[in-house]
């Protein structure tokens, strides 16, 4: 007898077994406080080397704070995170290490977060 190619049997149908997975919950302990800041500037499409003075005062929570004394530092250039290959801090001062230098007027934001026990 010729089978359809169409014609599906019980027996001709995949089985999909699922595992039971038992309801796991885990607490974390999250720290007391996370606080987070941001110095903001412009680039003027030469330099490198930026400083406290540099800063848009509108738009920074803090000047550029010392590496030692904040838990993370991000880089954010036109609004895109950067490598930290690409930047160095040091307290009040800001060094590009990029081959090209941003744009004239493109933001940079240099986030600080300091996670506290």
């Amino acid at each position: 007898m010729e089978r359809k190619k169409h014609d599906i049997t019980k027996e001709s149908r995949p089985r999909l077994m699922l595992p039971e997975i038992g309801r796991v919950e885990k607490w974390f302990k999250l720290s007391q406080k996370v606080n987070v800041t941001q110095f903001c500037t412009q680039s003027d499409g030469k330099k490198r080397v930026y400083n406290n003075k540099d800063a848009v005062i509108d738009h920074s929570t803090s000047m550029i704070l010392d590496p030692c004394y904040v838990s993370y530092i991000n880089l954010f250039v036109n609004g895109v995170l950067q490598p930290a290959t690409l930047y160095e801090v040091k307290r009040g001062v800001l060094i590009l290490k990029s081959a090209d230098v941003p744009a004239k007027h493109v933001p940079l934001i240099l986030q600080f977060i300091k996670i506290e026990p």
